[in-house]
């Protein structure tokens, strides 16, 4: 491995440089997703704002017709940036070039960067109209995608068994093979269908043996877009958000990051489910429509979930990670019917929005009752609930008011109301206040929180974000929070409270540097062999130095992160240095990127997160804990011009240990090694 990448700097360093032909500029975007996903958020719902941006930057907007719930699709845009853009337009005409964002009122270099990826401006005058659905077989665009991921190694799950031991313990090894595949086609015209089928096995899930014939997952999607009155409809699976997410949410939502000027929710109605997450969508039927300034919507929903069924015929708690992999999971797949039905009324005009959003939903064949245990003592039970929220957005001049308030049937309230001012374009503030009772139930909601369910938790959070110079960015936030209930891993109520400033210096288009400090103290149960447990504060800082510049046709990039966590009397320290290059070879179809890092994480709690370059469509976030080095290539290869290759090939060599994970997972050696191929052919 360490040979093959050394030969690839080689080649790499022998290629003349050309001021014309530099990295693309994906890699920004990349890098802000590894960012807002933190470190410790589900990579399930990361996994689809990945896959949706990635769609995005293969098939980016036309500027000069854009609308404004299509730049709302990208996260890192205020609500103040895209005006600033649509009336930029609308005031000096249509652009000639994308590098015209840079005088874009409000526009600052870094927004620009990440905005590139997403936008072009077309050859020929007067952009391209909407085409009727008749010129599908001559005009629409056809896209397969194949992925393949593997670990070289091989791990202890798929190593073979003794027949009398693999009868005794079926459990000991995986079903499938050790490889991950997925395939992707799908189908659109323009802004007007996009259609599509997906299939999917994780490692260890059968593919084509004994076990099975056939993907694991499959999920197909039909989406109808700007036909007249009728807004939009979908059919098979689709995504759902509403409001604020106190109800139903399919958007990601960061829980802590830079970024977080921007709260209100961006999407509203419904969108295509392409990706591969075998949780977060909905499976049916659902419709919008458009009577000026009302928007009327309403969805069907009737799917399966995977629960294990206990022997008194009912549902402890629900599976979510979509793994088949083990005859034990196998027996809770597909075990627990739901039936969804829920709509939602918008009136919306230039300075007011207001909504009332309902949804039902009905376990069909068994009833819910978590395991008795104090903490889930507020838990939905049962087999029926129903949410009804109403939620608002009041814009006036440099002010924007929004929030949502949202009952469950036990009459439990949750709500979410904050106020965003922007005084000058180089200046936003936001103070948010949310309250989420600890018996509010919602199956569907997504909002912002310190947690991974809208419940049992209440908070102020402040952020701000300073343009002072067109070459300096100071961002910050304040998130006090308090859990009126227990929590897993805590016997009692608990709080806590999260900060971080970080400065932005773009100095120029080649050199970009920021640092951030981050901080956050919560509370945890304390070692005891008696319950409920004593609880203690514990706390994580940590900071990034991180610098990237361009040398002719190379991207580089410097970074270096240090973390400490504290609880009790003890601390203990991680650090990571790494190293990046990327360059598009000169006249050639060909793009490499190449990454080095040395880290010192001696435990998971000082873990840290690898920013390493991942392919579109591809998502990963290697975890960077223990003492080691870590390596990665990424080529991309653009064979033809409806064809491209890309290939991702990563080692973490471990000098503190003799094997690596636990339990099915381990594998024998210093070693892990991971391959990773993408190919997409465009028709």
């Amino acid at each position: 491995m360490r040979h093959c990448i050394l030969i690839c700097s080689v080649l790499f360093a022998c290629y003349p440089a050309s001021r014309s032909q530099t990295v693309e500029h994906s890699g920004k975007w990349i890098e802000y997703v590894n960012e807002m996903a933190g470190d410790d958020e589900d990579d399930t719902r990361m996994e689809m704002l990945y896959s949706e941006l990635s769609d995005i930057s293969e098939h980016p907007f036309d500027l000069n017709t854009v609308k404004a719930g299509d730049l709302r699709r990208l996260p890192f845009l205020t609500d103040e940036h895209i005006n600033s853009i649509l009336s930029h337009i609308k005031r000096y005409g249509k652009m000639v070039s994308i590098y015209e964002l840079k005088d874009v009122k409000g526009l600052n270099h870094a927004t620009r960067e990440l905005l590139l990826p997403f936008v072009h401006v077309p050859e020929k005058e007067g952009g391209r109209p909407p085409l009727p659905l008749k010129y599908l077989p001559k005009y629409g665009r056809h896209e397969i995608l194949l992925r393949y991921d593997r670990c070289l190694q091989q791990k202890k799950g798929y190593r073979d068994l003794p027949d009398s031991i693999a009868a005794q313990y079926p459990n000991r090894k995986y079903l499938g093979e050790q490889f991950y595949h997925s395939l992707r086609y799908t189908v659109s015209l323009r802004d007007k269908l996009q259609a599509g089928i997906t299939a999917e096995k994780d490692a260890g899930e059968a593919l084509l043996n004994k076990n099975n014939k056939g993907y694991d997952f499959y999920s197909a999607h039909f989406l109808l877009k700007n036909t007249g009155i009728l807004q939009s409809i979908a059919l098979g699976d689709y995504k759902a958000t509403f409001g604020q997410g106190l109800t139903i949410s399919s958007e990601f939502v960061p829980s802590h990051t830079s970024t977080l000027v921007r709260q209100e929710k961006r999407t509203h109605g419904f969108t295509r489910h392409a990706s591969a997450n075998e949780y977060d969508f909905l499976r049916g039927a659902a419709l919008t429509l458009d009577c000026k300034n009302i928007n009327i919507s309403a969805f069907y929903s009737l799917r399966h979930l995977d629960a294990a069924v206990t022997d008194s015929n009912y549902i402890a708690s629900i599976k979510t990670d979509g793994l088949h992999n083990l005859p034990r999971e196998m027996q809770k797949k597909h075990t627990l019917k739901m039936q969804t039905i829920g709509g939602n009324i918008l009136y919306s005009s230039a300075e007011l929005s207001v909504g009332l959003t309902a949804i039902n939903y009905r376990f069909v064949n068994h009833k819910i009752i978590p395991k008795p245990q104090p903490r889930n003592i507020f838990l939905f039970r049962g087999h029926e609930n129903t949410n009804i929220s109403a939620d608002y957005t009041i814009r006036k001049r440099n002010i924007m008011i929004f929030g949502e308030t949202a009952i469950s049937a036990n009459k439990a309230i949750a709500t979410l109301n904050a106020i965003k001012y922007y005084p000058t374009s180089r200046l936003e503030l936001l103070f948010l206040h949310r309250y989420y009772d600890r018996q509010y139930q919602a199956f569907f909601a997504n909002a912002f929180s310190q947690s991974t369910t809208t419940q049992n938790e209440e908070g102020f959070y402040a952020a701000m974000r300073f343009n002072p110079f067109a070459d300096l960015l100071l961002s910050a936030y304040i998130d006090s929070f308090r859990h009126p209930w227990l929590k897993f891993g805590i016997d009692a109520p608990s709080t806590g409270i999260e900060y971080m400033a970080q400065v932005d210096y773009p100095q120029s288009d080649e050199l970009t540097f920021y640092i951030r400090y981050k901080y956050r103290q919560k509370e945890k149960n304390a070692a005891s062999a008696s319950a409920p447990h004593p609880t203690m504060p514990c706390s994580r800082r940590s900071l990034r130095l991180h610098s990237q510049y361009r040398l002719g046709a190379i991207d580089l990039k410097t970074a270096a992160d240090g973390v400490a966590y504290s609880e009790a009397e003890t601390l203990s320290r991680g650090i990571a240095i790494s190293q990046s290059a990327g360059c598009a070879i000169p006249r050639q179809p060909l793009q490499i990127n190449l990454y080095a890092a040395w880290f010192n994480a001696p435990d998971g709690a000082t873990r840290l997160i690898s920013l390493e370059k991942s392919a579109t469509h591809a998502y990963s976030r290697p975890q960077l804990c223990g003492k080691g080095l870590r390596l990665a290539t990424l080529i991309r290869w653009d064979i033809l011009k409806c064809l491209a290759l890309t290939m991702k090939i990563g080692n973490s060599h471990y000098s503190d240990r003799e094997t690596i994970n636990s339990d099915l997972e381990e594998i024998e050696g210093q070693d892990k090694t991971d391959i990773q191929i993408l190919m997409r052919w465009k028709i």
